[in-house]
């Protein structure tokens, strides 16, 4: 679980599911835990990268337990 900083502007939270040298993808996950599905983003546009950071952890966890109970 990782949030990437688009253009200094907006953060997307979520498992990188494919990179390659100029783009990836990536399974956004809203704050509530809800799976919001895949985005494609430029590499270029990238301006931060957090990992594992509380707020992705709490996401982690509410994403994790709203799959166990589907």
């Amino acid at each position: 679980m990782a949030s990437f900083e688009i253009n200094g502007s907006e953060f997307f939270t979520g498992f990188v599911k494919d990179i390659s040298d100029e783009d990836f993808i990536l399974n956004c996950i809203a704050k509530n835990g809800e799976d919001l599905g895949t985005s494609l983003f430029k590499i270029e546009d990238v301006t931060e990268v957090r990992v594992n950071d509380i707020d992705d952890r709490r996401r982690l966890l509410l994403y994790k337990w709203r799959k166990a109970s589907l």
